[in-house]
């Protein structure tokens, strides 16, 4: 097997893990080497409640426009290919994405998935369809099954042949009492039957964020090793690295084949991923992803380069949003072992939140006007059954001092497991 068919296999394998852990797909998949449409939607849905669309933005606004470019190396600029119109059931969920391909300057429609939600917005199901002979047809679909937490259990994947749905693909896990994944099994439909494909070991850090996962392949009736992924995490949630390795079967010892290393801004805004493959044992530069935000927060813009002799460019993607007024009702919390305080309130100065619920993950808080307009934010990582705590001093995101009245704040986990809201006076 050849270095490219080896690195596109471990990056599919790697997105999938991804996608599991609620991570972007694209900011971590390689400059140049582009996801499946198919597995890119896979990735958005598999995560612990995939019908939340989890970011590092402000809640209050949402991306409704996502535009790509190819370079055109003989023109040297930028030349459109793809378009993503994106609309919402409610709040950051959504209900459907429309995409449309650019070609002999006109923009045709080419894909829509269309979102399908519990009365609790857990993801049901995601229906594909493709744009052929001026209609929509189906092309593939999933079903989501959940246990009583509120935790993603299974996926099953279906393709459409001959007018009727066919099963492809299925995957179950298994999760720690905290709701984390423990593991996860992946089957194909062959002859009638599940049979196996591959199954991954997921371990985290004691901030609650995937440190190590180990993935087998489903070879001659028995499972053999294929690949570990490697995190390197910071206190705050936020990803330094992610080392993929191989598996050796003649040393019996696992390789290092690439890594991506990541680095943020001030605002720890993801700012750029290095990706890099070693070549006699040496780190050589693959591709690198380059991301712009507004003052906002959102992120508007990122390019993809790949290592040609110097940086070229690859891809571009921009995209646009609109602001959106969040719901706040005050004293809203669930589930029961969620706990959320605001000590003094009213306050003056600095006010006190506190969170503490039965599992790990990443909570966002964010605060709110009487209008519903997104004024201050955090996201915090935080361990099982450990109480957390953000101060904030009565200021925007800009620093400056907000005035004595009523405010909200919305705490959303980003699994979906846990939220809640309060109300905050300040005098």
């Amino acid at each position: 097997m050849n270095t490219h068919t080896w690195l596109f296999r471990a990056l599919v394998i790697l997105a999938f893990l991804l996608g599991l852990m609620g991570l972007s797909a694209v900011s971590a998949y390689p400059t140049g080497m582009r996801l499946p449409d198919q597995l890119q939607q896979v990735i958005q849905a598999l995560s612990t409640n995939p019908g939340q669309r989890v970011s590092d933005r402000p809640l209050s606004w949402r991306e409704t426009w996502r535009n790509s470019e190819n370079w055109n190396t003989d023109t040297g600029s930028w030349v459109p290919e793809d378009r993503w119109q994106t609309f919402y059931a409610a709040d950051w969920y959504i209900s459907q994405t429309l995409k449309e391909h650019y070609s002999n300057n006109v923009w045709a429609n080419s894909q829509r998935q269309t979102y399908q939600y519990s009365a609790s917005y857990q993801q049901l199901t995601m229906l594909s369809e493709v744009w052929s002979a001026n209609a929509w047809t189906n092309s593939y679909q999933q079903e989501n099954t959940y246990n009583d937490n509120g935790w993603l259990m299974s996926t099953l994947s279906s393709v459409w042949i001959n007018n009727a749905w066919q099963n492809s693909n299925l995957t179950t896990y298994t999760r720690n009492p905290n709701g984390t994944l423990a593991s996860h099994l992946s089957q194909s439909w062959s002859n009638g039957a599940w049979a196996n494909s591959f199954q991954s070991f997921y371990s985290y850090d004691q901030y609650g964020q995937p440190h190590i996962i180990d993935s087998e392949l489903w070879q001659n009736n028995a499972w053999v090793p294929y690949s570990r992924v490697i995190y390197t995490n910071s206190s705050p949630g936020l990803i330094l690295s992610i080392l993929m390795q191989n598996w050796n079967a003649d040393t019996q010892t696992y390789d290092d084949f690439y890594q991506m290393l990541y680095t943020y801004n001030a605002q720890n805004k993801l700012e750029h991923i290095l990706t890099q493959m070693i070549t006699q044992g040496i780190w050589t530069d693959v591709s690198q992803n380059l991301y712009y935000y507004d003052t906002n927060g959102n992120n508007t813009e990122y390019v993809m380069q790949s290592w040609i002799s110097g940086w070229q460019n690859s891809m571009h993607f921009l995209m646009e949003y609109e602001q959106f007024t969040v719901p706040v009702q005050d004293e809203n919390i669930s589930p029961a072992g969620f706990d959320l305080s605001i000590h003094p309130n009213p306050f003056r100065g600095n006010a006190s939140i506190r969170f503490k619920t039965p599992a790990s993950g990443l909570m966002k808080l964010v605060l709110f006007n009487c209008k519903g307009q997104c004024l201050n934010k955090t996201e915090l990582r935080y361990p099982p059954d450990t109480q957390m705590q953000w101060n904030w001093d009565g200021r925007d995101m800009l620093g400056k001092e907000l005035p004595a009245g009523i405010y909200y704040l919305k705490a959303v986990s980003a699994n979906g497991s846990a939220s809640g809201s309060k109300k905050l006076v300040k005098y």
